[in-house]
């Protein structure tokens, strides 16, 4: 739901625009290149990970171009790797920290980026550059946010959206199934490894 909001609520997105994001190998963030794939929307996929094997997986999800944060960094290594392609029109961070530097960085001319997570757990730091002559926006987006702020009509209609993208295939992403723990210590510890930034499939409890 997450991600088809991200892509549907923030800005009018049409085959051929482009959007980047952070932590390439989030559930979301597969999502988010799986329906845009679908859509002929590119996406720039930036991986946590430093090693090139991961970096590449970004692409068997659907991501247009896949690079590391080092490579990100660099301008001139993102430069020749994005050689062809739209400035985005859409950032989405999920990490805060470091990282959103380079995603506004990377941003086209009036380009809003999108912070909805804070996986790094330090505070946002952005080029004033970027605002000042790039005149970027800055957005926030919480699932929960708008889930309160929308009817129930609406929140029908966005979960009928996403079950069928996910019954025609377009999302691929299986969730991990746990049977439900016996114990609060078990459950605070299976919580506890959810926060791992790295976690590439949403959690689903099972009673059975």
């Amino acid at each position: 739901m997450t991600a088809l909001s991200l892509i549907e609520e923030i800005v009018k997105l049409n085959p051929g625009d482009v959007i980047i994001q952070g932590c390439g190998e989030s559930a979301v963030a597969r999502a988010v290149s799986q329906i845009a794939f679908a859509r002929q929307i590119k996406v720039i996929s930036v991986s946590s990970y430093g090693e090139q094997k991961k970096v590449d997986e970004l692409k068997s999800y659907g991501a247009t171009v896949a690079l590391s944060a080092e490579q990100l960094h660099s301008a001139s290594t993102f430069s020749q790797l994005t050689k062809g392609l739209p400035k985005p029109k859409l950032g989405l961070n999920p990490v805060g920290g470091l990282v959103a530097i380079d995603l506004a960085r990377s941003l086209g001319p009036g380009g809003i980026l999108v912070t909805f997570g804070n996986m790094s757990k330090n505070p946002l730091q952005l080029p004033p550059s970027a605002l000042i002559f790039n005149n970027i926006s800055l957005r926030g987006f919480s699932l929960l946010h708008w889930w309160e702020s929308h009817s129930e009509q609406e929140r029908n209609a966005l979960f009928e959206k996403v079950t069928k993208l996910w019954n025609d295939g377009t999302i691929k992403i299986l969730p991990q199934v746990v049977r439900f723990p016996s114990t609060t210590e078990e459950l605070l510890g299976t919580l506890e490894k959810q926060n791992d930034s790295h976690r590439d499939r949403k959690l689903v409890f099972s009673l059975e």
